[in-house]
């Protein structure tokens, strides 16, 4: 899907960036979480027994927490679960 930025209403095509690394994604994303899924960051790199989380999320509307397990893939960016 093609993403467009307005510039003085003509609309130019965004050039994709990829990310180098999954962890690159991860940063960016959790630095930016209430903005994109309005959600509080809770602990990255969160281990639980012999389970990883990359990220766990807490949701202030639903009172829930939320991993989040990012990839770096074009067809599946990321997946997220509840717990």
């Amino acid at each position: 899907m093609a993403l467009y930025i307005n510039q003085t209403g003509i609309l130019k095509e965004v050039k994709e960036k990829p990310f180098k690394l999954e962890k690159d994604i991860q940063k960016v994303f959790e630095a930016n979480l209430p903005a994109i899924m309005g959600l509080e960051l809770v602990k990255s790199e969160f281990a639980l027994k012999n389970k990883r989380i990359d990220t766990l999320a807490y949701d202030p509307q639903t009172s829930h927490c939320t991993s989040i397990s990012t990839f770096a893939s074009r067809t599946s960016p990321s997946t997220d679960q509840s717990l």
